[in-house]
């Protein structure tokens, strides 16, 4: 019996990278713990920008995640934020292109790409011949493809940067629903499935690749 083809190359998605931002100055709270920790995950952020490619994918969701926890609970108080509050956001896909806003939603969209951005790269790094590989990759694929579509509904009514309008949003997570598809070909494959069974699912495979690579965005980035 023949052996499985090893795993096909699969694609991640860069991070925006993000400039440092003062969250707030001269507030009553300023020295509260919390806000403090706000702070200090914001700087840490920025700081670690330049570094997405090497730091930890793992590391680097938790990160982003712990840091979109503490924004959604300082937005318990109406006056956390200063007055003059803005970000600054690359685009992922050509950083030459920016946009700075004074909207938490903004903020919040990033993040919650850059969520999406990191499960991608979890989902290639995955050993996919190890045991439980295929379905870890897989489910992280999905992860990833439900982030960017968060990204994008966050971005509804708001102005943005190319990466996170409606019809990129849209070609990522079919993308990623595509490669989470391809890892069920994989599966099937490994698990010594039928030809007819198999052709089905690769059938379904070059679908979901053929709907990601139909969006026009793919001649922008």
């Amino acid at each position: 019996m023949s052996r499985p083809p090893p795993p096909s190359p699969m694609l991640s998605v860069p991070e925006k990278k993000t400039a440092a931002a003062e969250l707030f100055r001269d507030r009553h709270f300023f020295n509260s713990a919390f806000f403090t920790d706000l702070r200090e995950a914001r700087a840490s952020l920025s700081a670690a920008s330049s570094q997405t490619t090497t730091q930890d994918p793992s590391a680097r969701r938790a990160l982003l995640l712990r840091y979109h926890r503490l924004l959604a609970s300082a937005r318990d108080d109406p006056c956390a934020f200063d007055d003059n509050l803005s970000f600054t956001w690359n685009d992922a896909f050509r950083p030459h292109l920016k946009r700075t806003a004074a909207s938490i939603r903004f903020e919040k969209a990033a993040l919650v790409f850059n969520v999406g951005a990191a499960s991608s790269r979890i989902a290639v790094d995955v050993d996919r011949v190890a045991e439980g590989g295929i379905k870890a990759a897989c489910g992280e694929f999905q992860r990833a493809a439900g982030a960017f579509r968060a990204a994008a509904e966050l971005m509804d009514r708001e102005e943005g940067t190319v990466d996170m309008g409606p019809e990129a949003a849209a070609m990522l997570e079919r993308l990623m629903l595509a490669q989470a598809q391809e890892c069920c070909f994989e599966r099937a494959l490994a698990a010594g499935t039928s030809p007819a069974a198999c052709s089905k699912v690769a059938k379904q495979v070059r679908f979901a690749m053929l709907l990601a690579c139909s969006s026009s965005m793919l001649a922008l980035h």
